[in-house]
């Protein structure tokens, strides 16, 4: 797992190296909700998402390898919040994580529930 470092603005862009792709990530507030867009190289994998708290952001099969969340880290797992941007980076925290990651990840939240 691979925390991508944010800011508290409303509107930022990052490049980053995710399992070996070169990614854009820009991640901006619309009337008080947060959105992301993501490309990989030039293309672009996903434009106007809404970010939900411990969700994968990327959907499958749309060019990018591994997975993408935000989550909430002053509420449990079922308790997570919408993030707000004046929280990015300290409250809500984003990390990549492999596709054997993220399993492992489900099946641990699934072991507790």
């Amino acid at each position: 797992m691979q925390k991508i470092p944010l800011l508290a603005l409303p509107n930022q862009q990052l490049n980053a190296v995710l399992g070996e792709q070169n990614v854009t990530i820009a991640i901006y507030d619309r009337a008080g909700f947060c959105y992301i867009d993501l490309a990989v190289g030039q293309d672009y994998v996903v434009r106007g998402r809404l970010v939900n708290p411990a969700e994968n952001l990327i959907p499958a099969g749309r060019g990018f390898t591994g997975q993408i969340m935000v989550i909430d880290m002053e509420r449990l797992p079922e308790e997570q919040e919408p993030p707000e941007y004046s929280g990015l980076g300290s409250r809500w925290e984003m990390f990549f994580l492999t596709d054997d990651e993220a399993a492992d990840l489900t099946a641990r939240l699934e072991s507790l529930a």
